[in-house]
């Protein structure tokens, strides 16, 4: 088996708003003039979607970052600034502005990564004309697309609300976040089981090791406030003038997928399935090569990236 390219060698620091951070850059072709910026969902890294972008890289030129708060950068709250979705937003809008400033990019938003998109864009109008193509990866639009019964939304608001506490997000972070912990506790998780289905133990274990470095380099609190506001957010108030192409996985275990696309076709000028995969998972631990994201990243897609 060829060993796969080394994501760290297109790893760069970077600094935004006073936040220290990393972005992964691939440069395609030397013909391709189509720049996509990648923004990738909830619980991340720019070592769990590498397969995803190195797979995109071998037809078109690739940016993408940290999000403040997950992966390899600062939090929000370290410049005073609560990790809400309006200031992620705004955020994500002064890295397009200065990344691409009169430049045209394709923006493709990974679930939680395509809820701050649209409200960047909800919140930025004047970037519209910086984009020639919006692009969801399982995205959403309002917390009345989850499946998820009230009372389990209450009670997981709940917890994430009182662990986005300061106090309570260190105990956290130093109770159920260990090593011995994680190790003991998460795999017997229902996200864990779905995550770790039809893997060789080998697999399972790496997954799992993965899984601790995830959960110990991203920011308790903004992992919580983001869920937070993931059970009570609603972009579907604020038109924007440009058409979605939406990717669904058929059945996703977390969205109604109706739903989904009733809210898209309010807010977006106008909407299209590219498609709906057959997952069994709403997204995996980690992809690691170009090989595994061709499950997830669909012909239809690259077709239209060019």
């Amino acid at each position: 088996m060829p060993i796969p390219p080394n994501p760290e060698q297109y790893i760069h620091e970077f600094k935004l708003q006073g936040l220290n951070g990393r972005l992964l850059r691939i440069p395609g072709p030397k013909s391709s003039k189509r720049e996509v910026l990648f923004i990738y969902g909830h619980h991340s890294s720019l070592e769990r979607w590498w397969g995803i972008t190195d797979l995109m890289a071998k037809r078109i030129n690739v940016l993408m970052p940290d999000l403040p708060g997950f992966g390899g950068m600062d939090s929000l709250y370290k410049i005073g600034k609560s990790a809400s979705f309006d200031n992620l937003a705004d955020w994500l809008a002064e890295l397009v502005e200065k990344t691409y400033q009169k430049q045209k990019v394709t923006i493709i938003g990974m679930s939680l990564g395509f809820a701050l998109v649209t409200r960047m864009l909800q919140r930025h109008p004047q970037l519209t004309k910086n984009v020639d193509k919006l692009v969801s990866l399982f995205g959403f639009a309002s917390s009345n697309d989850f499946k998820l019964p009230r009372h389990s939304n209450l009670f997981k608001g709940a917890l994430a609300k009182l662990f986005s506490q300061p106090v309570a997000a260190d105990i956290f972070r130093y109770l159920f976040l260990n090593r011995f912990v994680l190790h003991a506790a998460y795999g017997k998780t229902k996200n864990a089981k779905e995550k770790f289905k039809g893997l060789t133990l080998e697999q399972t274990k790496e997954n799992m090791e993965f899984e601790v470095k995830l959960w110990q380099a991203n920011d308790v609190r903004t992992h919580m406030q983001t869920a937070v506001e993931f059970l009570n957010f609603d972009n579907t108030h604020t038109k924007i003038d440009l058409p979605v192409y939406h990717i669904a996985v058929h059945n996703d275990r977390y969205f109604n997928n109706i739903r989904v696309e009733k809210h898209f076709r309010q807010i977006f000028s106008d909407y299209y399935l590219l498609a709906e995969l057959k997952s069994s998972t709403h997204a995996p631990t980690i992809v690691r090569t170009a090989d595994e994201a061709a499950s997830l990243i669909p012909k239809e897609l690259l077709e239209t990236l060019g």
